[in-house]
């Protein structure tokens, strides 16, 4: 919900299924070991949807951001042990923004 107070009286500016925002689903799905996505789909079609948290996984989200605009020249891949996943929104010739909010 997004929602503002004003003289100590609140308002809904917007309510909504919104799954969440830089990193937030893709952290939640590889912590508790399900597809957000695919969960928040089938509640909205009506469907039960149950969840097991018997295996929780440490994970992290980390945001890459550039400091000017520009385009995407190299792109290395992280070097982590214990790393499953790497996952990039843009590729190499993508242009991208100077980083502001999560977006960017």
């Amino acid at each position: 919900m997004d929602v503002i107070i004003s003289e100590d009286q609140a308002y809904v500016l917007e309510a909504s299924g919104r799954c969440g925002a830089t990193c937030i689903p893709e952290l939640i799905g590889r912590y508790y070991g399900f597809n957000y996505y695919e969960k928040m789909i089938r509640v909205s079609m009506g469907e039960d949807v149950s969840f097991s948290f018997d295996k929780l996984t440490p994970c992290i989200g980390k945001l890459i951001i550039s400091e000017k605009d520009g385009i995407i020249m190299k792109q290395d891949r992280l070097s982590m042990d214990d790393c499953t996943d790497v996952q990039f929104d843009y590729r190499v010739g993508d242009k991208v923004r100077k980083f502001s909010v999560g977006p960017d």
